[in-house]
């Protein structure tokens, strides 16, 4: 819902923060859901989202709610699209 999304706007990404939190890297949590380093990455910046596919593993992995997941790679997509160009 939007109040979440504008919530995790202002925090960092969810799966950021679970990795920060478990002091796991971009390529630990990929190999624990199946993925490649790039694919968490994309992810964490909202350019991309989970396929439906993978959500079952990463809420077993990373506690998660998948929406707030989705959420947040909507909420890094929407920073991404308003940041001023360099």
């Amino acid at each position: 819902d939007i109040f979440c999304i504008v919530k995790i706007m202002a925090e960092q990404h969810p799966l950021k923060q679970f990795r920060d939190d478990n002091e796991l890297s971009q390529s630990a949590l990929g190999a624990a859901v199946g993925v490649d380093e790039m694919t968490v990455s994309r992810w964490e910046r909202g350019e991309s989202q989970p396929r439906r596919g993978i959500w079952p593993q990463l809420e077993k992995v990373t506690s998660l709610p998948i929406g707030e997941i989705l959420a947040g790679c909507a909420a890094a997509a929407a920073n991404r699209n308003t940041e001023p160009a360099a």
